[in-house]
C-alpha cells in the first residue's frame, strides 16, 4: 500500500486555470465540475496522473483542455496521460454513479 500525498492543491490550480471547479474528489478521482473530464491519481506514482473525457465532450473542447492540461500538469512537474473516454450512468434508486470507461472497467 503506498502512502505518498496526492497532489490535489496541483490538481485544484491546473483546473480552475482552465477555468473549471473541483467539485469532489473520491479515492483515486477528481471529479471536474460539467463534467468533461475526469483526473485519475496513478496507484504507484505521485507524479503521474491520468485524463479520463466524458464520451459527451465534443472533440475541439477535449483537444482545448487537453493541450492546456498537459501544458498545466508539466509546469507543475506532474506527467498527465490522456486515457480512456468515460460515460456515467446513475441509479435513480440508490443514487449510485457507476462510471464506465471505454474499456468498461467499472470504477464505482
Amino acid at each position: 500500500m503506498n502512502t505518498f500525498l496526492k497532489p490535489l492543491d496541483k490538481i485544484l490550480e491546473m483546473v480552475e486555470a482552465v477555468e473549471l471547479n473541483v467539485t469532489y474528489e473520491y479515492d483515486d478521482l477528481v471529479f471536474i465540475e460539467n463534467n468533461p473530464f475526469l483526473i485519475r491519481f496513478d496507484q504507484d506514482d505521485a507524479a503521474k496522473i491520468y485524463l479520463h473525457f466524458n464520451a459527451d465532450c465534443e472533440a475541439p473542447e477535449a483537444e482545448k483542455l487537453k493541450k492546456a492540461l498537459i501544458l498545466l500538469a508539466k509546469a507543475k512537474d506532474l506527467i498527465l496521460i490522456p486515457d480512456s473516454s468515460y460515460t456515467m450512468q446513475t441509479n435513480e434508486d440508490t443514487k449510485e454513479i457507476k462510471i464506465l470507461f471505454s474499456n468498461f472497467l467499472e470504477i464505482l
